[in-house]
């Protein structure tokens, strides 16, 4: 089996038991937990902010009403406008009233339980990565700072391990148990059987979530032998093999997202024509087509849903997001110089991008 052989299969297999296990018990969607922040005040607020909008829509149509005749219209769209303008504020006063009473009730809530004897794991405040000092005061004086690379480089160093005799590692018991290994000794990876993977299968939670490509555990078990040996196959290739086969459109499909289907989104993971600043970028460009491949940033909204790349811009931009970064750290050269570098692995949107309506502006 090759990988071409292998996405082949896979793929063969996911369009047969996906079907039957939809066929079987249906497909229940998936989830989304609403995160709204409400309250009577704020629903009465959000009203009066529409009907201030179906106003000004009204007056900006150019209406005619004789009831208003005496109120110049330029002036009623100003004074709409201010109304609307105030409540919008008011509207955000609130909401973020409503969110720190929620915080503390919650917090309130923690401490009780704590007190009932619950769990005190919440009540830990967990921080970011707080960096080390620049400097830091000496010991002997209190008014003198010592900022020499060296300390730093040692402040929280580990003590040599101490030697420890272990005279059990002698015992007879430890040296057969030496020896068998000697002779006979564990090789991995080792491809398995149809009967070890029927007791792979057998363990662990018998009813769990399927993954991103939609394989129900249960239709796994179901299979004949000769129906199983077709899925051992692959898992004796990824397991001996140590990889996943498939291109970026595998990968991205698996992730929940069919984006293979849009030639517009593939075409912004090529490398050829990407767009650098100088010329010395674009001369490394051309020797990387070969060698290197795109793999984009995951990007997930509010709801937790993988965002597609052709949305990134509208999407991202302007959005408040928490960043998951992989901080790296090296000491290059004689002098021990110390190189952070750090790599965004996921972006999940908090905030969403507020777009206006131009119709209301």
């Amino acid at each position: 089996m090759d990988d071409d052989s292998f996405v082949q299969r896979y793929e063969a297999l996911t369009k047969i038991l996906i079907p039957c296990a939809e066929e079987s018990f249906g497909r229940t969607p998936r989830y989304k937990r609403v995160h709204a922040v409400t309250s009577p005040r704020l629903q009465a607020i959000v009203a009066s902010i529409r009907n201030l909008g179906g106003a000004i829509r009204h007056v900006k149509s150019d209406f005619k009403c004789s009831r208003l005749t005496v109120f110049p219209l330029p002036s009623l769209l100003e004074y709409l406008v201010a109304q609307r303008r105030l409540l919008n504020k008011e509207l955000y006063a609130e909401k973020m009233a409503v969110i720190f009473s929620r915080a503390k009730l919650q917090d309130r809530n923690r401490m009780i339980a704590a007190l009932h004897g619950g769990s005190t794991k919440k009540l830990a405040a967990v921080g970011g990565f707080v960096s080390l000092p620049h400097s830091v005061s000496a010991r002997d004086d209190s008014e003198k700072l010592i900022s020499d690379p060296e300390y730093f480089s040692t402040l929280y160093g580990r003590l040599p391990p101490v030697t420890v005799p272990k005279p059990w590692l002698t015992t007879p018991s430890v040296l057969q148990v030496k020896e068998r290994i000697s002779s006979d000794p564990f090789t991995w990876p080792k491809p398995a059987s149809v009967a070890q993977f029927r007791a792979l299968l057998r363990k662990g939670n018998q009813k769990p979530s399927p993954g991103p490509d939609g394989w129900e555990k249960w239709c796994v078990k179901a299979l004949s032998d000769q129906a199983l040996s077709l899925v051992l196959d692959l898992h004796n290739y990824v397991v001996m093999n140590s990889q996943f086969p498939g291109n970026l459109e595998d990968i991205l499909r698996l992730k929940g997202e069919n984006w293979a289907d849009d030639p517009s989104i593939i075409e912004l993971f090529v490398l050829q024509d990407w767009p650098v600043k100088n010329a010395a970028a674009k001369e490394a460009l051309e020797g990387m087509e070969n060698s290197h491949q795109v793999i984009p940033i995951r990007a997930y909204d509010v709801d937790g849903d993988l965002i597609s790349p052709a949305h990134y811009m509208s999407k991202l931009s302007g959005a408040v997001v928490r960043a998951t970064l992989t901080l790296s750290h090296w000491k290059i050269g004689r002098d021990k110089r110390d190189t952070y570098t750090a790599d965004i692995e996921t972006l999940r949107v908090l905030v969403p991008v507020v777009r206006a309506r131009a119709n209301e502006e």
